[in-house]
């Protein structure tokens, strides 16, 4: 958590790990969102062309979230 603090110092200097912790709980808030959309449009019968995209840049760079 000190790493991604000291990181996320050089963004916003005021930085603190309340923070970091409100930043990464968006993160993965937001990645449950597009997934849950993801599966809805699967369970609904949809064709393959039909299937939701997610429209954030980093979903695959989150797709660890989905264990």
């Amino acid at each position: 958590m000190d790493q991604l603090i000291e990181l996320f110092k050089t963004k916003d200097i005021n930085a603190n790990k309340d923070l970091v912790q409100k930043k990464i709980s968006s993160l993965r808030g937001a990645y449950r969102k597009e997934s849950n959309k993801v599966k809805a449009s699967m369970k609904s019968g949809a064709g393959t062309d039909e299937v939701h995209t997610p429209k954030l840049w980093y979903y695959d760079m989150l797709s660890f979230l989905a264990d």
